[in-house]
Parts: C-alpha cells; sequence; structure tokens
C-alpha cells in the first residue's frame, strides 16, 4: 500500500497582481506559481511530489501534517499609525 501524505498549501496573489505564489509550510523550500489559482494547485502538486522524491533519495525523513489537524484564519487591519499604507496583518492560529 502506497504512504499517504497530508498537506495543507497556501496560495497567495502575487504582490504585483500578475499571478499566484503557491507554498508548502511544512515542506521547507517547495513552492510554486502560477497564473491562475488553478495553475498554482497543479505546479505546486508537482513541486511536493519531486520534494518528497528528493527527501526519498537522500533518506531523510517526509513531514506530512495530521488528520486531525484544525486550522483557522484570523485576519485584522492594524491602526494607520502601526502600518503603513493600511497594511494588512494574517495570523494563522493551528490547533492540534
Amino acid at each position: 500500500m502506497p504512504a499517504r501524505y497530508r498537506y495543507t498549501i497556501e496560495i497567495i496573489p502575487e504582490e504585483d497582481g500578475i499571478g499566484y505564489y503557491a507554498v508548502v509550510s511544512s515542506l521547507p523550500d517547495c513552492f510554486s506559481q502560477g497564473k491562475t489559482i488553478e495553475e498554482a494547485k497543479r505546479n505546486i502538486k508537482e513541486a511536493i511530489a519531486l520534494h518528497i522524491k528528493s527527501l526519498k533519495k537522500t533518506g531523510e525523513p517526509i513531514p506530512s501534517e495530521s488528520a486531525e489537524a484544525y486550522k483557522t484564519v484570523i485576519e485584522w487591519l492594524l491602526e494607520p499609525q502601526i502600518a503603513k499604507n493600511n497594511c494588512h496583518l494574517t495570523v494563522k492560529i493551528m490547533l492540534y
């Protein structure tokens, strides 16, 4: 039976407004991009596969997220005097 791994991907709009950046926080240095969200999803799946293949080849452990992990996102606007240009700050809370 093949091993199963679980990963949460984050897809973030590029700062220039053209395309999307995809990252897997539980796989350091595993990231990709795409012109659309769907392309970013396809590309990050390929990046994950290549990353895992590389870890296996070098004998390194392959991290995986717990199926019981609960993740949520809380977002708020910083006060203008604290943040230049009314920047948004995103905080991610992960409970295990």
